[in-house]
């Protein structure tokens, strides 16, 4: 186990910053603290300790204050927090573990501890396991506790995963170090008490063998397909685009050549964003794209998301063309969303209006080149004609503008008609030479969309 641990903080640590040891007092945390405590002797780690008082139990209060003895006597840092069950509703389970992890991120960025370790081991590994296949988690999402995971922006680590709970009782019992017996863990209250006192129980017994070292098996199987899909997919998830609007992933060209590949990019691509699909909204996702489809959208986690022909957006900051129309010259500094730079130049000539297309806009910086002249910026409005007798809005139907982003972004105007739009990437051209031109660019600013009026 020390060679273990020893290789598993080597590979990690960041000796200059210290690390949190989440400690309950129950076995699995005593052993961690103490295997830390003998690699100490080795490596120069800097230690501290958290325990929460979840006040579930009588002697809570008791245990807490033994712990903070103990930490005293190591000359380790000690930080408690006191949880009042009384106050928490609904699941007080998962209200725990949201509180427990939001104390720690607290912890961490007080006292800049680069991580929080866990006493997690092979049966907790296991249970979570059974609890995914019950809960009908995709293939991939079977393998269960990660050793490196993150939560409220705090690195967790597990060193013990390696480990069964029958050995890590072997290893406290050969050091006669003693630990708290939390009755919590097998109250069938909650769902991992149930698992452990009453369902793993019952189907070892049932199949007349141990399970938990099939689910253990079956975790890692998950973790090997997941990391096969990940390299496997990663020529489509490098062509995402991330910008201040959102991201976009492009499959109008290329799409993968089975649903279970399109299934797992799909969901690669809205976790990246922290979006999480129903079975339901992750069927029609694939639908949308496998058909090719124009201007659908779909709700997911109060975010909006549009399919355009292969491709798929998840807007983080939504776009506004909507304000009064405003004169475009140098002095103009900002209008809706953007802020606008102008760069006036006088030598050479120019034989039409050329810029960016709507994926430049995407990427939230675009730009033209513009004769001086008498322009205003102001909302599209897609009936007009542009850019001589078909309407905007069929201009850019034919040139694959996404429709959602076509009332999002200003035109400019000159005289009661448009002078040029900035989503098609197409030129304007005009007639006669002219030598005195600018170049004027928009960049994303957020910003309340109001903000110009």
């Amino acid at each position: 186990m020390h060679v273990r641990m020893l290789r598993f903080l080597e590979h990690r640590c960041d000796f200059s910053r210290p690390i949190l040891v989440a400690l309950s007092g129950g076995p699995d945390s005593v052993a961690l603290l103490y295997m830390l405590l003998e690699c100490a002797k080795t490596l120069p780690l800097k230690i501290g300790i958290a325990h929460v008082d979840h006040g579930w139990r009588k002697q809570s209060a008791w245990e807490a204050s033994t712990l903070r003895a103990l930490a005293s006597q190591l000359n380790l840092p000690f930080h408690l927090k006191v949880l009042n069950p009384m106050l928490l509703s609904g699941n007080l389970e998962n209200a725990c573990r949201q509180l427990r992890y939001a104390f720690f991120s607290q912890l961490a960025e007080e006292h800049h501890y680069q991580a929080v370790l866990v006493g997690h081991h092979q049966d907790d590994l296991s249970e979570t396991v059974l609890k995914r296949v019950f809960e009908g988690a995709s293939l991939i999402n079977l393998k269960g506790i990660q050793a490196d995971t993150e939560i409220y922006q705090i690195p967790v680590w597990r060193p013990l995963l390696e480990f069964s709970k029958e050995a890590i009782l072997r290893w406290l019992k050969e050091r006669n170090i003693s630990s708290f017996e939390d009755s919590t863990n097998l109250d069938v209250r909650f769902l991992r008490g149930r698992l452990r006192s009453v369902v793993l129980p019952f189907l070892t017994k049932e199949f007349g063998k141990e399970v938990k070292g099939s689910l253990i098996h079956l975790s890692k199987e998950a973790e090997e397909l997941g990391d096969f899909l990940k390299q496997h997919l990663q020529v489509y998830l490098e062509g995402v685009i991330e910008s201040p609007l959102g991201l976009m992933l492009d499959l109008s060209e290329k799409t993968p050549s089975s649903l279970f590949e399109l299934k797992q990019l799909l969901r690669y691509f809205f976790e990246r964003e922290g979006v999480r699909l129903g079975r339901a909204q992750l069927s029609t996702a694939m639908q949308l794209i496998r058909e090719k489809k124009g201007n659908k959208q779909l709700k997911i986690d109060q975010k909006t998301v549009y399919f355009d022909r292969a491709r798929l957006f998840i807007e983080r900051n939504p776009l506004t063309a909507n304000g009064a129309p405003q004169r475009l010259d140098a002095s103009l500094s900002e209008y809706a969303s953007w802020k606008i730079t102008w760069s006036s130049m006088a030598e050479g000539s120019v034989e039409a209006v050329c810029g960016t297309s709507w994926k430049e806009v995407w990427n939230g910086n675009f730009w033209m080149i513009l004769p001086i002249g008498d322009y205003h910026l102001g909302p599209p409005c897609v009936k007009k004609e542009y850019p001589r007798s078909s309407s905007l809005d069929k201009w850019w139907t034919a040139h694959r503008v996404p429709a959602f982003l076509r009332s999002k972004v200003p035109v400019v105007w000159h005289e009661n008609r448009i002078f040029h739009e900035f989503l098609s990437g197409k030129m304007n051209a005009f007639h006669g030479k002219v030598k005195q031109w600018a170049k004027v660019t928009f960049e994303y600013a957020q910003r309340h969309p109001s903000s110009n009026l």
